[in-house]
């Protein structure tokens, strides 16, 4: 999942700076930062959802009683 989320915030990044450094005029290294920044936060989301959600695991591996 972290995965994909890095691939698709490098595509998103890829695009951003592309748009800012030759239709905004941004400088070169000023897109190069936007793309690294979006692709490194959409790989922190699924990492940070993860972290919200918390953890049941011990709930839902432990046994339950015969019947």
């Amino acid at each position: 999942m972290a995965v994909i989320a890095i691939l698709l915030g490098s595509v998103f990044g890829l695009i951003g700076a592309l748009t800012s450094w030759l239709a905004f005029d941004v400088s070169f290294g000023s897109a190069v930062l936007l793309y690294f920044a979006t692709a490194l936060s959409f790989g922190l989301l699924p990492v940070i959802a993860t972290a919200l959600r918390g953890n049941d695991d011990t709930r839902a591996l432990a046994a339950s009683p015969a019947q």
